[in-house]
């Protein structure tokens, strides 16, 4: 089975660079990694955006509170994954998927 193109956005945050630079490659995925660069607020705004609206992005970081409000008003298009990482602090990514399930493959 060929492998599935998927492009996701974040800020360049040092722990998604591996993915962004290709020195680690998910299996079965063709991986496009849309980021911000230099630290801006403003292109990192752009790339919460474009996780959630962007027809070419199939997902990417987003905020975990803004998600759920969707669901209070009833909008399922995305999903949510709530992941937690610990280095010398306890903090939480969220990331989020378009509801559209066409790159999704059968396990």
């Amino acid at each position: 089975m060929a492998d599935i193109p998927i492009t996701l956005t974040c800020a360049d945050y040092a722990r998604v660079m591996p993915l962004v630079t290709g020195d680690l490659k998910p299996d079965g995925v063709v991986l496009t990694m849309v980021h911000g660069t230099g630290g801006s607020w403003e292109v990192r705004a752009e790339m919460l955006r474009r996780a959630l609206d962007d027809p070419t992005v199939q997902g990417g970081e987003a905020s975990m509170a803004g998600h759920l409000r969707r669901i209070d008003r009833g909008d399922a298009a995305m999903s949510g994954c709530r992941s937690f990482r610990c280095a010398t602090s306890l903090r939480a990514i969220s990331m989020c998927a378009k509801g559209d399930r066409s790159n999704h493959r059968p396990t």
